[in-house]
């Protein structure tokens, strides 16, 4: 019996015992399972927490060039400065650092760890030398970090339109932030560890790490600084409060220049305000004014309805349409004129009677022709497909001022697409930044026979209606509103604009004083739209800006030489072009920051360009690495000496390149004040 009760009891127990380590193991089961799927994530960050610090790099950027290979982005070597709280015994270290760096102001360093027991910045992407690098690698506790970051050698020169990189080497606005993807290549990554001792080691992954593409835009870098230093005299002129203007290739619909005021420099681009680094030619819209009226013209045109010499009554300036009245521009009092002298004379009244002629829904048609309301697909960020609202074309007021330019809002880069239009063939051409010749955006791929089809453009204006639209233009300069863009010995087609602006009560307060118009009698035509909002004094297309685009175009048809306008006498032309180059004294690419510049070689570098001869290009503001790639390109052989970037250049940018061309480059660590 004892027996027996001992075996029960052995049995219970080690039944007892088998459920209780089946329980054990089903609870091992379930908490493997739990922590694969829903703790799994948290875990591994747990793990990688355990790094002192993980940081993905972009360190070689591709670069950006203008459409003739001169540097607009590069790279540049920089530091950081970190540290790791507690590793610092006491402020002793800190204030050794501020000795190197010179830096009056200890107290902010010493504030900024104050709290802080992690991995702290104390300085990002510094300029240092060797000596400095070197001794803050002494001090206890204080970490520096080489690093590539960018360096836009122009300073505010087209920054808008290029953008800029965020500490982190992303692309912010502009091409930096459109092309991010294509500029940045794949990432470095950079691990902080801790040693037995607990102090910061850096550990780099570089298998998955390669250089970005470059980047070439369509605009000319001397055609941008002209548009820029014309633009900005003319708001200054006035007493503005801002502007834009945009310069087109008629014939391939690139960019050559585009710029608004006031902009920034993308080197310190966190010590201006937000709207400065926007591109407002492309992203704000604002009511055209008369420079529409050449459209409500062509469709009126286009069906038929009017030629140039067709006759309307201007009411002898005031014009009733229901309860309200509308009139034109300085109290003018029009009669009897054609359409040509409508044009010429920019009456608001004669405009209105031919879009009523033509009638609303004809004219709606033509709208969505011309692409009203819709974005250029430039390819920028922040594009704004403009304001346009059908309804409006329902009452007769509302028609009326949306074929005069009110009522409606366009961009500059709608604006000058249109006009480039009339400028070249009637076709509607998409405009382009990126200098691509490999890309024809009017190409599709048949899927039948794997073969290219070209796909015809959309036609805003036949050829016809374009010729008589490109007449009556040349006649707005010759014999209207627009004569002072005129140009000697070149024939001008353009539109003055001088229209109410709509404040942010949606009332109107001020004026935009805009002109779109281009040279006609040669061979690479190109457009110009430029626009002043705001001005002081005179408010009045043909006062402000006119005068703006006359100044531009002039340089740029001086400049390039153009042999394909009317006949000139050489020792005119000749004067013409010393009094230009006086006004203008147009330098090539600036260094930013140096300590000194050397004037002697500022002077032989501003040398004229002739394209048929090879020349020494313009290497200052290059570093080493950029020099080496571009005397790679030019077949140049280079001497150098000093370090940072090049601050002079023997021989001078523009020098007749001979066959083992050999430059002497002085380079300089650029210093910021």
């Amino acid at each position: 019996m004892i027996n027996l009760n001992m075996n029960n009891r052995i049995r219970t127990r080690a039944g007892f015992t088998f459920i209780i380590l089946s329980l054990i193991a089903v609870g091992i089961v379930i908490r493997g399972i739990y922590i694969q799927t829903s703790i799994k994530e948290k875990l591994k960050n747990y793990a990688a927490s355990q790094y002192f610090r993980t940081v993905t790099a972009y360190p070689n950027r591709g670069n950006i060039y203008d459409r003739n290979g001169l540097p607009l982005a590069i790279n540049r070597r920089s530091y950081d400065i970190f540290v790791m709280p507690k590793e610092l015994l006491n402020n002793r270290e800190i204030r050794k650092l501020c000795q190197i760096l010179e830096e009056q102001n200890c107290n902010e360093y010493i504030k900024k760890i104050k709290h802080r027991n992690k991995f702290t910045y104390l300085e990002r992407e510094i300029r240092l030398n060797e000596k400095q690098v070197k001794r803050i690698k002494d001090l206890e506790g204080i970490y520096v970090d080489e690093k590539v970051s960018r360096f836009y050698p122009n300073g505010t020169l087209a920054a808008s339109l290029i953008g800029f990189v965020s500490v982190d080497n992303h692309g912010i606005g502009g091409v930096e932030f459109a092309y991010d993807q294509k500029l940045k290549g794949q990432a470095k990554v950079i691990r902080y560890m801790r040693d037995a001792k607990g102090r910061a080691i850096k550990f780099e992954t570089i298998e998955f790490h390669s250089r970005g593409e470059d980047v070439y835009l369509t605009i000319d870098k001397d055609m941008q600084t002209i548009a820029e230093k014309f633009l900005q005299e003319g708001i200054a002129k006035t007493n503005a409060k801002g502007g834009g203007i945009g310069i087109m290739d008629a014939k391939s619909g690139e960019i050559l220049a585009m710029a608004n005021y006031p902009t920034f420099d993308p080197n310190e681009y966190n010590l201006y305000p937000p709207e400065n680094r926007s591109l407002g030619f492309i992203s704000n819209p604002f009511e055209p004014g008369s420079v529409f009226k050449t459209f409500t013209i062509a469709a009126a045109m286009e069906e038929g309805i009017v030629n140039p010499n067709t006759k309307f009554f201007c009411e002898n300036g005031k014009f009733q349409i229901g309860n309200r009245t509308i009139g034109e521009a300085s109290g003018h009092k029009f009669g009897t004129l054609s359409v040509a002298e409508i044009l010429q004379n920019s009456s608001n009244i004669g405009t209105t009677k031919i879009a009523f002629a033509l009638g609303n829904d004809k004219f709606a048609k033509y709208l969505t022709k011309y692409r009203i309301g819709e974005k250029t697909d430039i390819g920028l960020p922040s594009e704004s497909r403009g304001i346009y609202q059908p309804k409006q074309l329902e009452s007769k007021i509302g028609f009326s001022n949306i074929s005069f330019g009110q009522g409606v809002a366009l961009t500059g880069i709608q604006v000058l697409s249109l006009y480039r239009a009339i400028a070249d063939n009637g076709e509607w051409m998409a405009p382009k930044v990126i200098l691509d010749p490999t890309q024809d955006l009017n190409v599709a791929e048949n899927k039948d026979n794997k073969q290219t089809v070209a796909t015809p453009p959309p036609m805003m204006f036949s050829a016809k209606t374009r010729e008589k639209l490109e007449s009556m233009l040349k006649g707005v300069i010759d014999e209207g509103t627009g004569w002072n863009a005129k140009i000697d010995h070149y024939e001008i087609a353009g539109k003055t604009s001088t229209a109410q602006k709509v404040d942010k009560t949606g009332k109107y307060s001020g004026y935009f004083a805009a002109f779109a118009g281009y040279p006609s009698n040669v061979q690479n035509r190109f457009i110009i739209f430029v626009y002043i909002d705001e001005p002081k004094g005179k408010i009045y297309g043909n006062d402000v800006a006119a005068p703006i685009f006359a100044n531009v175009a002039q340089s740029i048809l001086y400049k390039r030489g153009d042999l394909n306008a009317a006949p000139m006498e050489e020792k005119s032309k000749e004067l013409d072009l010393m009094a230009l180059e006086q006004t203008l004294s147009i330098k090539s690419a600036k260094t930013i920051g140096a300590k000194k510049t050397d004037k002697k070689n500022d002077k032989k570098n501003d040398k004229k360009f002739d394209p048929k001869v090879p020349t020494i290009p313009d290497f200052r503001g290059l570093d080493k690495i950029q020099s080496f790639e571009l005397a790679d390109r030019e077949q140049i052989y280079l001497e150098s000496n000093g370090h940072g970037i090049v601050v002079s250049q023997e021989p001078s940018a523009g020098t007749k390149k001979s066959v083992q061309a050999k430059v002497k480059l002085h380079f300089q660590e650029p210093v910021y004040e």
